[in-house]
């Protein structure tokens, strides 16, 4: 290892310490401090916010909003976007957006307990509003988790494509109530024709 990338602090004594990171650097941005054994050494580390229910079943039946974007909110699913006010009635998938619609309409068909309410192909992600059913006795029907749901999604459209175009994590809402599903609903018809192009 270069003299020059070792730390000031490691080179002292013939211990090696680990460099100190000021308290300045790092105050109020919500790190917590953590302790390693009877070492002084302190590392920092954000704390990250859980993106999903504590203690809830992501397979158990009712309605879930995803939302599945691309890395770097690229737009892989749509031709012709340009310049215009709502969405043109003549946008036309890419040949990506067919995939990711192929897609999502094999979900149901793999799937027999989750039906797709409704969904939207944006030009750099995916709405989808689904609903896990309950058997004609009340009953759970098996059901995938919305995490595999959409692992299996992305990872069928990455096969047919044969290179990665998602982003790591995917946001997910879980629907409290009817007026609740309505708005989701709503959002999911509307996104298109309120898309604001460059």
């Amino acid at each position: 290892m270069r003299k020059d990338h070792i730390s000031k602090t490691a080179l002292t004594g013939d211990r090696w310490s680990p460099p100190t990171i000021p308290k300045t650097a790092t105050s109020g941005f919500g790190f917590k401090d953590y302790t390693m054994g009877s070492d002084v050494m302190q590392e920092k580390f954000p704390k990250r916010k859980p993106n999903r229910l504590e203690h809830y079943d992501y397979s158990s039946c009712g309605a879930y909003f995803l939302t599945i974007c691309t890395k770097e909110r690229r737009n892989y699913f749509w031709e012709n976007v340009g310049a215009t006010i709502g969405r043109p009635q003549d946008v036309q998938l890419s040949e990506y957006g067919k995939i990711a619609d192929k897609a999502i309409n094999r979900i149901p068909i793999v799937y027999p307990s989750v039906l797709i309410e409704q969904y939207a192909i944006m030009p750099d992600h995916l709405h989808l509003l689904l609903r896990v059913r309950a058997d004609e006795y009340g009953r759970p029907m098996v059901a995938p988790t919305m995490s595999r749901l959409v692992q299996q999604l992305k990872g069928y459209v990455t096969k047919q494509i044969g290179e990665p175009i998602w982003q790591k994590l995917f946001f997910d809402h879980v629907i409290r109530n009817w007026q609740d599903f309505e708005e989701h609903l709503k959002y999911t018809y509307e996104n298109p024709m309120k898309r604001k192009y460059p």
